[in-house]
């Protein structure tokens, strides 16, 4: 998978660190693109993660190249 959210895999860690997430932790991720977060959450993590984006067609990419993956329209104000 390629991972295309800025700063990868090692800004995300280091947000659940500072937060204290831990496997089990439902997480929704705001402004989700094409999901990639969304699957390392899931996958890697062991996390209940879902996601919203405003960007019809992101959310149709996310969708294509995860299936099953659990993105909706949403706006994050």
């Amino acid at each position: 998978m390629a991972y295309s959210r800025p700063g990868g895999p090692q800004i995300t860690e280091r947000g659940l660190e500072m937060a204290g997430l831990k496997e089990g932790c439902r997480i929704l991720d705001v402004g989700c693109g094409e999901g990639d977060s969304i699957v390392w959450l899931n996958e890697e993590k062991g996390m209940k993660a879902e996601g919203i984006d405003i960007n019809l067609a992101r959310i149709a990419e996310a969708k294509e190249q995860h299936p099953g993956i659990d993105v909706k329209y949403g706006d994050g104000e």
